[in-house]
């Protein structure tokens, strides 16, 4: 059974859903939110200090799966939801039905952040190994990396 406490209450905090005037990174499974697409926002104002975060659609409908549940006394930041849902099912015992649900939307916000990884991934090994130089055949029949310079 999970319990969720929250460290305190936020003196403001409204939640709004709003288009994407630019591509973000959805801050809890780290996947693209692009330019259109509706996401959601959370303005809070926590012990005096005022911060904006958001997420994708899909970790919304986690989110809010999260906060209707009544073992939970509030809600975490969407910075911290993928962890607070973590803890929700980690050392619950085989079988729990309740820990299941918990597992199978984690596993959700890592489905939608593995497309974000895999492409990083890519993008790593494209420098790190980088595509062959065309090489350029020469009326000797030896080829050249670059083309011969005009001189």
């Amino acid at each position: 059974m999970c319990y969720f406490e929250p460290d305190g209450q936020c003196e403001v905090y409204v939640v709004t859903h709003p288009r994407a005037r630019k591509e973000r990174e959805c801050l809890v499974c780290c996947a693209t939110i692009g330019k259109g697409e509706q996401y959601e926002r959370h303005n809070m104002v926590f012990e005096g200090s005022a911060s904006t975060e958001w997420m994708c659609g899909g970790c919304a409908v986690a989110y809010l799966a999260f906060r209707e549940d009544p073992h939970h006394r509030g809600s975490p930041s969407p910075s911290g939801f993928a962890e607070a849902l973590r803890d929700c099912f980690h050392g619950a015992a085989r079988g729990d039905p309740e820990a299941k649900l918990w597992r199978d939307l984690y596993a959700g916000v890592l489905r939608r952040g593995l497309g974000r990884h895999f492409t990083a991934q890519r993008l790593k090994m494209k420098r790190r190994f980088p595509p062959p130089v065309s090489r350029v055949e020469t009326p000797g029949g030896a080829s050249t990396p670059h083309p011969p310079s005009e001189t």
